[in-house]
């Protein structure tokens, strides 16, 4: 994270002591209640309040993934969640912005008023085993109905108003298409206003992101996915398009995310392959033990789940008739069955001390219901309590995998129970996984 300037920490230092002192930052009078809210807060008007935080991702689908991980969490079923540790930065509610379909879009989602203050989210951000690699931007906004900028002049005087410190850093989000133009516009509207802005050394950061009315919080307008209002699923052509504008907010710079100033993503087959497993043992919430657990790798070839296992597990049985990467065979713990899951004996196959599998993967290119009966005569090897993580690889790209799901758990039946299936950031767009613990 970037340093914070030391005009930053003076400006966090005069918050603080002002609203301590039972005042707003605007000079208005504040309750004792928000005396103790988290900081900065939005200070519109004289009203203070948490701000709204806006993630933006790579990728339409990830914005679909966050959302059904919300979902998991409000919901409370204790399933596997991106939110788990973290639940003062999922916000009461979650928004994947408009317009959009499922492929395309600006790859948003507002989550409506964290308790966590931003700087204390951008820090949970950053050491997220998941989301610091996906997470490119966070917007820090007050997003009700009732603060939308409709014009690019009525945000700028809203801005000026605030009195944010200067100088100022800009992070003005992606623009719905058709409206590139805004970028040149604000800025120099914000300069003719007399807001310093320095990309480099700077106090605060003002977000601005342009959106749809349908997407604040409050607005009784009704929305479908592509952006257009509606009162019910589908078109209302007679409302036209949808009415758009700005909401904005500022934070300190201790506050500021993006996630090429912090971490990179790497690249390659292998990397993609770990960071699946990795995250996926991470959001079910496994335990590993280097000294007790034994893990069986099913379809291990080329062998990145089972390098990633090796020094997390006592043994990794990495079972596949294809070859795996001399530098995978040549780890000391994984023992190598160059044969179909079929014909696996552990009797015969497993050297050494006897096998003790609490952990059984599976990553295999093939049909849900064909990897369910590929695994299912391995899970019997399990003792109660074991946990298996499968990937299911789908044709096409709908967001809907319910039904092929149930046939999977219809196949594993009560030899597994605790089913949960997810779409994780490292799947692709065709991709599931799937945990259970052996019953």
């Amino acid at each position: 994270m970037e340093a914070q300037t030391g005009a930053g920490v003076h400006v966090q230092a005069q918050a603080e002591a002002t609203l301590k002192a039972g005042s707003t930052l605007d000079g208005g009078e504040t309750t004792e209640a928000a005396a103790q809210m988290p900081l900065p807060l939005a200070r519109t008007h004289g009203i203070t309040r948490k701000l709204d935080v806006i993630l933006q991702f790579p990728h339409q689908s990830h914005a679909c993934r966050l959302v059904e991980f919300h979902r998991v969490h409000s919901e409370g079923s204790g399933g596997m969640g991106i939110f788990n540790g973290g639940a003062e930065c999922a916000g009461e509610a979650v928004t994947e912005l408009t317009p959009r379909t499922n492929k395309t879009g600006r790859c948003l989602v507002m989550l409506a008023q964290p308790s966590a203050s931003p700087a204390l989210f951008v820090k949970w951000i950053g050491a997220h085993p998941v989301l610091k690699r996906r997470v490119m931007r966070v917007y820090h906004v007050d997003a009700r109905v009732e603060r939308l900028a409709r014009t690019v002049t009525a945000l700028c005087d809203a801005i000026v108003a605030s009195d944010l410190p200067q100088p100022v850093r800009l992070q003005l989000g992606p623009l719905i298409a058709g409206h590139e133009g805004i970028k040149t516009e604000l800025g120099e509207a914000l300069f003719k206003a007399g807001i310093i802005l320095d990309p480099r050394e700077y106090a605060s950061v003002l977000h601005v992101v342009q959106i749809t009315e349908a997407d604040l919080i409050g607005s009784d307008v009704e929305c479908d996915h592509t952006g257009a209002t509606s009162k019910r699923a589908g078109w209302r052509k007679q409302d036209g398009p949808p009415k758009l504008g700005f909401v904005w907010g500022w934070v300190h710079s201790d506050a500021y995310w993006q996630m090429g100033a912090q971490v990179s993503i790497s690249a390659g087959h292998s990397a993609k392959a770990m960071a699946k497993i990795a995250e996926a043992v991470t959001i079910a919430g496994i335990s590993l033990s280097p000294t007790e657990d034994d893990a069986i790798d099913v379809g291990a070839a080329p062998g990145s789940w089972s390098s990633w296992l090796a020094p997390r597990v006592r043994r990794v049985i990495a079972i596949d008739p294809g070859k795996l990467d001399p530098g995978v065979t040549d780890l000391v713990n994984v023992v190598y069955v160059a044969k179909k899951a079929e014909d696996f004996d552990p009797t015969v196959d497993v050297p050494g001390p006897k096998l003790r599998p609490t952990l059984l993967v599976c990553d295999i290119n093939a049909h849900p219901t064909d990897v369910a009966r590929i695994c299912l005569p391995l899970i019997a090897l399990l003792p109660s309590g074991s946990r298996i993580i499968v990937t299911l690889k789908f044709f096409g790209t709908g967001r809907d995998r319910g039904d092929a799901i149930a046939e999977v758990a219809a196949i594993l039946g009560d030899t597994v129970s605790e089913i949960d299936c997810a779409w994780l950031f490292a799947n692709t767009i065709h991709e599931r996984i799937l945990v259970a613990t052996k019953t």
